[in-house]
C-alpha cells in the first residue's frame, strides 16, 4: 500500500470536506456526515501543525544563514582593517629604519591618491610647501628605495612623478664591474624603466643594483632603484640600455619620505 505524503494526504482530506459539505446540503447522511467531519478535522489537526512547523523552520533556516551572512562580512571587514594596519605597520617600520640612517631632513607623508592613467603615473600626498616640500626634491619609501621626485606643491599637498612615467629622467648609477657605470635613467609609458646613455665598453650584468649617481642638485647619491633585468646591445652604436626592473615595496606605496635637505 502507498503511504501518502503529508501534502497529498492533507489533499485528499479537504476533497474529502468539500464532499461531506456537499452532501449535508442537500440532507444525505446528516448524521454521518456529523461524526465523519469531526473526525476529519481532527485527523487534519496535526497536518496543519506538522505543515506549520516546516514553515517555522525553513524561516529559522533562513534566519541562520542570513546571520551566518552577516557575521561572515563582519569577519571580512574586521581581517580587511587587519590586513590595512598589517601594510601601513611596515610601511611605517621601513620610514622609521631609513630615518635611524639619514641625517639629512626628511618629511613623512600618507599617500591620499594614485594617478588613474597608467602612461602617467604619479602620487598626490598630504604634505606640501607648508612642510619645506618643493619641486624635484626626492620621494623614497621603505628604507631608501626612491621611486620618483616632487612634481608640484600646494601649501598643504603635492603631486610625485614617478620614475616609471614617460617624463621623468634621473642621472643613476650601476653597481656593477665598476662602480663608476653611469646613464639616464627614463620611465617608459609608465610601465617599466630603462637606462640609456651607457657606453659600449662598460660591462654590465643582469642582476645589478642601480642607484642614483648623486650628480644632481638635492638627490643623494646611493638610493635604491631597482636591479638590471635586461641589456640591449648594438655594435653599430655608441651606446647601450638596459631595461630596470623596481622593487615590490615601491609598488602602491601608504607612505612616503621627501629628502628635503637641499644641502645633500
Amino acid at each position: 500500500m502507498k503511504i501518502l505524503n503529508p501534502q497529498q494526504t492533507a489533499v485528499t482530506i479537504a476533497g474529502l470536506i468539500v464532499l461531506l459539505i456537499f452532501l449535508h446540503l442537500i440532507g444525505v447522511f446528516s448524521a454521518l456526515t456529523g461524526v465523519l467531519t469531526t473526525l476529519l478535522f481532527r485527523t487534519a489537526e496535526p497536518i496543519h501543525q506538522l505543515s506549520a512547523n516546516l514553515v517555522q523552520n525553513d524561516e529559522i533556516k533562513r534566519k541562520c544563514t542570513a546571520d551566518t551572512i552577516t557575521q561572515l562580512e563582519q569577519l571580512l571587514i574586521e581581517n580587511s582593517k587587519l590586513r590595512t594596519l598589517a601594510a601601513e605597520n611596515a610601511a611605517l617600520k621601513g620610514a622609521l629604519s631609513f630615518q635611524e640612517k639619514e641625517t639629512g631632513q626628511i618629511v613623512l607623508a600618507r599617500v591620499v591618491a594614485e594617478s588613474p592613467n597608467a602612461t602617467n603615473r604619479g602620487l598626490i600626498i598630504d604634505r606640501g610647501a607648508a612642510d619645506g616640500l618643493k619641486p624635484g626634491q626626492p620621494v623614497v619609501v621603505s628604507d631608501g628605495i626612491i621611486i620618483g621626485k616632487i612634481k608640484s606643491v600646494q601649501l598643504n599637498s603635492a603631486i610625485v612623478l614617478l620614475l616609471l612615467d614617460s617624463a621623468s629622467k634621473l642621472a643613476v648609477s650601476i653597481q656593477g664591474g665598476t662602480d663608476t657605470t653611469m646613464g639616464l635613467l627614463e620611465g617608459d609609458r609608465g610601465l617599466s624603466m630603462t637606462i640609456s646613455l651607457i657606453p659600449q665598453d662598460e660591462r654590465i650584468s643582469a642582476g645589478d643594483v642601480v642607484i642614483t649617481a648623486g650628480i644632481e642638485p638635492g638627490i643623494k647619491r646611493g638610493l635604491i632603484i631597482g636591479i638590471i633585468e635586461q641589456i640591449h646591445k648594438d655594435s653599430q652604436k655608441p651606446f647601450q640600455t638596459a631595461l630596470v626592473e623596481p622593487f615590490g615595496q615601491a609598488e602602491h606605496p601608504v607612505f612616503v619620505q621627501v629628502l628635503t635637505d637641499n644641502n645633500l
